[in-house]
């Protein structure tokens, strides 16, 4: 498929290196993923993140988990994720979208990576890098329960995949509502048979979170406590007041949409058709579970709005990757009498999808070629203004966000593991400023240079010396007088 070709270039022909750009979350993750493999609690639990955890422990028996096996690790999950992509949209045309014909279906798969940070995660071991595989399940396993609703079976399955996907990512989880009024629909204004498919979808995404995040046991009181501060406060991450802002959400949702015109063009592409095919016979053999499905696909996709309304990151829209691809599912109806039409949509899909990937290129280029340039010249500045003295290397600070290995490896790595990103990186350490602690190489009392944003320096713990210079933002300090 075309998406390869992206994914290639991005891993094999121009790799980020990955203290380049991303060392949060992808050692977040990297170093979870390690105290699972060991046998110990997952470290990170906010998102969940859960099957990145897991699937991560799994890459670090093989690979290992110390410092000095995160370019091997990262090798082998950024593969892995690309395979699951695959993986999970080859299972998608096999069922939800076989009856379309093909090139319709090609267009599906395409418009779903037209999603915001879908081609972009591919190279970025993150719960975003999962979250199209996931949204490509969720559809098969929510349009197998319309098709044969008094399969309980089918039901538990449907609820099973959204919890594995609230896991991954909480803002999925608005999948079980939006199966509130797929399930009237379908049966037929029944709130008995209703409830019954609600309860067993409910059973089966609780059963399916709860399995999924045990490595997080210890910390599900942080992980909940975490949830309920995102859903009632305000700002990034919960950071703001309590309750619901309506400028910032009207703010929030301006600022994502206009960031994501790509997608939405994608969406409307699918969505239109789809509705067009809403069946006006009622008493059709199949019109409540074809209803069903569109009223799924519009509660999903209008639920996917909720989290960028609170925080305004676009990757947040990725839930939306499921409704999609039901309303994709539907669109046939139309488009299989319309040739024309459908050969239409498919190039409007392809040009979309070549319009993302050239974004996606163009920003992945951007982290590799700029920020792997400024930190050959940070090193060159450090080198100009503290140079080497009688054959001792000067001792160098790395604060966020600067791209250099020792900083990426050391900020996150559990206690066990610094004393090795000791060894690997003699004479360099970091700022911490979460925990306001510099961490110097064993034996040295004292920094050279310290490479520090303005941000951070309020938070720095003890007085620096005269600046020594300044580039691309970050501060060059001495050490302070004596």
């Amino acid at each position: 498929m075309p998406a390869t070709a992206v994914w290639i270039w991005k891993a094999l022909v121009l790799p980020r290196g990955w203290w380049v750009g991303f060392y949060d979350p992808e050692l977040l993750y990297f170093w979870s993923s390690g105290e699972i493999a060991s046998g110990h609690a997952a470290s990170v639990v906010q998102h969940p993140g859960a099957p990145v955890n897991l699937i991560g422990a799994v890459i670090a028996l093989f690979t290992g988990s110390g410092p000095r096996d995160a370019t091997a690790f990262f090798s082998v999950a950024h593969t892995v994720s690309w395979l699951a992509l695959l993986a999970t949209a080859w299972m998608a045309l096999r069922t939800i979208l076989r009856g379309l014909p093909a090139v319709v279906a090609g267009a599906a798969i395409l418009c779903a990576l037209c999603a915001p940070w879908a081609l972009f995660a591919t190279t970025m071991w993150s719960p975003e890098a999962l979250s199209v595989p996931t949204g490509f399940l969720g559809a098969v396993a929510f349009a197998a329960w319309i098709e044969s609703p008094d399969n309980g079976r089918r039901a538990l399955a449907a609820g099973a995949a959204a919890g594995l996907a609230a896991s991954l990512k909480l803002p999925f989880g608005a999948w079980c509502i939006a199966a509130v009024p797929a399930a009237l629909v379908l049966r037929g204004g029944s709130i008995r048979l209703a409830a019954r498919d609600l309860f067993r979808i409910g059973v089966g995404a609780a059963a399916a979170f709860m399995l999924a995040t045990l490595v997080m046991l210890p910390q599900w009181a942080y992980m909940f406590t975490w949830f309920t501060r995102l859903a009632t406060r305000s700002g990034p991450y919960g950071s703001g007041e309590s309750g619901i802002v309506a400028s910032e959400v009207s703010t929030n949702l301006s600022r994502v949409i206009a960031a994501t015109t790509t997608w939405h063009a994608a969406a409307a592409l699918l969505f239109v058709p789809a509705l067009m095919s809403w069946p006006r016979d009622g008493a059709a053999p199949d019109a409540r579970r074809r209803r069903a499905v569109l009223v799924l696909a519009v509660a999903a996709f209008g639920l996917g709005y909720g989290a960028v309304s609170r925080n305004a990151l676009p990757r947040y829209m990725l839930p939306q990757v499921m409704p999609l691809i039901l309303a994709a599912s539907q669109a046939g109806y139309v488009l299989r009498s319309r040739r024309w039409a459908a050969g239409g949509l498919a190039l409007v899909a392809v040009a979309l999808f070549v319009r993302q990937s050239a974004l996606d290129i163009r920003e992945h280029r951007w982290w590799v070629e700029t920020l792997s340039g400024q930190a050959a010249r940070m090193r060159e500045t450090v080198a100009r203004v503290a140079p080497s003295r009688d054959g001792r290397p000067a001792v160098v600070v790395w604060a966020r966000r600067a791209p250099v290995e020792v900083l990426a490896l050391g900020w996150f790595a559990p206690e066990r593991h610094i004393g090795t990103v000791h060894e690997l990186y003699p004479n360099e350490g970091w700022f911490d400023p979460y925990a306001c602690v510099v961490h110097l190489p064993p034996g040295r009392e004292a920094w050279d240079v310290l490479v520090i944003q303005d941000f951070d320096l309020a938070r720095f713990p003890t007085p620096v010396g005269t600046e020594l210079a300044v580039l691309d933002g970050y501060h060059f300090y001495g050490p302070p007088s004596r």
